[in-house]
């Protein structure tokens, strides 16, 4: 046994000297025709390898971005392509590389109609959203192909999303849909008239450090919110992340503000959407979520839903297409925009992914 052990030893340390253990790591990605998909988390492989079984794909993160050769190896095999990655953890050194390599950033989100509890929570998506050489759908540039495509909408096609979105719309609103979706309780709160709904973010979230300028935390916003409604009662709702302690608060709403009231996170907020004056948001999802219940809405980050005339918006530019409705924006940004999958990660449809999330949800 410590004759096996000591060669063992022996040949290890000859590989070290050699660089074998280099030639392990590179080897595979200088082997076929890679795919590199960048930053997303162990976690998610699986997942989008079902997604995309055409593609021979080599996951890359944090260990491999501290080895050149493997990177160098990786470009010398991998020109005139996509290479994916996980919003905008790419390292800073790959737009320079693939614009040397002809290859296209794709950028890889989830999409509006999640899944039965956070992403966090390691729940894989029921829908994505790839978007190829353009910055996405959050981010101030407003330049993604959601925002191409409501631009680009004719008479007879606007038509025909306000009436599609107007189907999904009501598929949505009848089985309570949202991007993360939860069982809710049936107890109820009383909501004074004089009051005002806060929606709380994980203040890391590239939807707040792309989108608005200046950057905003919760803390700045409630206080935005205060000073403009004096009087009113502030109801907050933290993010469920922040709340569970999965993601690390960068402001402290309730000790700077003692007076605000926390909106229970066991209730569903979407039942009160018409008994406040006004939501507000940085940029969540939510905001169109209640703008769809018919509440009255106002962001100040860059949320894709701003800027067409249905929302108050403090820090976007308006649109110059101004007649377009709530329906219409759902079918682009839902109907049209993301993929969706079945649990096996084939293609799937909005309609479909609506029924085997209710059907979650009534299990």
């Amino acid at each position: 046994m410590l004759i096996k052990f000591a060669k063992q030893t022996v040949a290890l340390c000859e590989d070290l000297i050699s660089g074998k253990p280099d030639r392990l790591i590179v080897g595979p990605v200088k082997e076929g025709n890679k795919t590199l998909f960048f930053g997303f988390a162990d976690w998610k492989h699986s997942f989008y390898q079902s997604v995309f079984q055409d593609k021979d794909i080599v996951f890359v993160g944090q260990k491999h971005y501290r080895n050149p050769k493997f990177i160098e190896a990786a470009f010398e095999n991998i020109k005139n392509q996509d290479v994916y990655v996980w919003s905008y953890k790419d390292p800073y050194w790959l737009s320079a590389l693939c614009a040397a390599n002809n290859c296209t950033i794709c950028r890889v989100e989830d999409g509006f109609l999640r899944s039965v509890g956070l992403g966090a929570q390691r729940i894989s998506p029921l829908s994505i959203i790839v978007e190829r050489n353009a910055d996405l759908y959050f981010h101030k540039s407003r330049s993604s192909a959601l925002h191409r495509l409501l631009r680009s909408l004719d008479v007879e096609q606007k038509a025909q999303f306000h009436d599609k979105g107007a189907l999904l719309k009501q598929r949505i609103l009848n089985n309570n849909l949202t991007k993360y979706n939860f069982k809710a309780h049936s107890r109820r709160i009383e909501i004074a008239d004089n009051s005002v709904f806060v929606v709380g973010q994980v203040e890391r979230d590239e939807s707040i450090r792309r989108g608005p300028n200046p950057y905003i935390t919760c803390e700045q916003l409630i206080e935005r919110v205060r000073d403009e409604n004096p009087g009113a009662t502030v109801f907050f709702k933290q993010h469920p992340e922040v709340y569970k302690g999965i993601a690390e608060p960068y402001s402290a709403p309730f000790r700077r503000f003692p007076d605000i009231v926390e909106f229970p996170q066991d209730l569903n907020m979407f039942a009160y959407a018409k008994a406040f004056q006004r939501i507000y948001t940085i940029s969540s999802l939510v905001g169109f979520e209640m703008l769809l219940r018919g509440a009255t809405v106002t962001t100040f980050g860059a949320p894709w839903y701003s800027g067409w005339s249905l929302t108050d918006d403090r820090n976007v530019e308006k649109e110059t297409v101004d007649d377009l409705t709530a329906e219409i924006l759902l079918w682009a940004g839902y109907g049209q925009y993301p993929s969706y999958f079945d649990d096996l990660g084939q293609p799937s449809d909005v309609f479909s992914v609506t029924d085997r999330l209710s059907q979650q949800l009534r299990a």
